[in-house]
């Protein structure tokens, strides 16, 4: 079940979020939502030395991101 847990969580982060981690640049942000999805939220989001809340709402390209 892990396996799937994994799976699903990849899709969201990659694909609908669009997000993608560059070594020396950061986080980059290219969501492309589902309109059924509504808006996605992370709440404590860990990445390296810094904790970020990020919604990203809307649907397919017209996706708009906000993040503290």
């Amino acid at each position: 079940m892990l396996w799937s847990m994994a799976g699903n969580m990849a899709m969201v982060y990659r694909i609908f979020m669009g997000l993608e981690f560059q070594e020396n640049d950061g986080l980059y942000f290219n969501p492309v939502c589902p309109k059924v999805y509504g808006s996605t939220k992370f709440v404590n989001y860990k990445y390296r030395n810094a904790i970020l809340n990020i919604t990203v709402g809307g649907h397919g390209t017209k996706s708009k991101g906000n993040h503290q």
